[in-house]
């Protein structure tokens, strides 16, 4: 949402102009922070995924944030991600959709900013977006979406279960 200010420019036309109360000028005095347009996810560990974005401005892409919040949802329900579901309001929302609030003060719009999300399952596909919150609670429009899989565990206990001419055939634990 963006707050105009109209100045008035009625005392610098004589009276007998008609355009006289038709006449201001609109001024931009704040918005809210754009669209992250860079999200990126990659593959971290068996339980984590990093991001990666550059901060907006507090006000579009100018600005410092202070007192301001990054809220991440992510999900590993391809369906619900694709669709146009994600808020804010995570009333709204259901149980498998997951939101993560970061604070942040004295972020520079521009800057790279970086989470580490943990206490992910193995071997799963996660769909990321975030908003960015300004001081005064505005939201920028929702971010690109970014997808990334944990990695698998670890196979343990490797046997050589049978040999052929051609093939073997291994059997593991995981």
């Amino acid at each position: 949402t963006n707050i105009y200010v109209h100045i008035d420019m009625a005392n610098l036309i004589a009276e007998s102009d008609e355009t006289n109360n038709k006449n201001f000028n609109t001024v931009l005095v704040s918005s809210a922070p754009d669209a992250v347009k860079n999200l990126v996810a990659s593959a971290s560990t068996t339980i984590s995924v990093a991001l990666t974005w550059n901060a907006t401005g507090d006000d579009g892409f100018t600005g410092n944030l202070n007192n301001s919040t990054f809220t991440i949802q992510y999900t590993s329900v391809a369906a619900w991600a694709q669709g146009n579901s994600w808020s804010t309001n995570t009333a709204t929302v259901p149980g498998y959709v997951y939101t993560v609030e970061i604070a942040t003060t004295g972020v520079t719009a521009g800057s790279q900013r970086f989470r580490n999300q943990t206490g992910l399952a193995p071997n799963t596909t996660y769909f990321f977006r975030l908003w960015t919150k300004d001081d005064v609670g505005r939201y920028s429009p929702l971010s690109n979406g970014a997808t990334a899989s944990t990695l698998a565990n670890p196979v343990t206990g490797a046997q050589v279960y049978n040999v052929f001419y051609t093939s073997v055939t291994v059997i593991w634990q995981t």
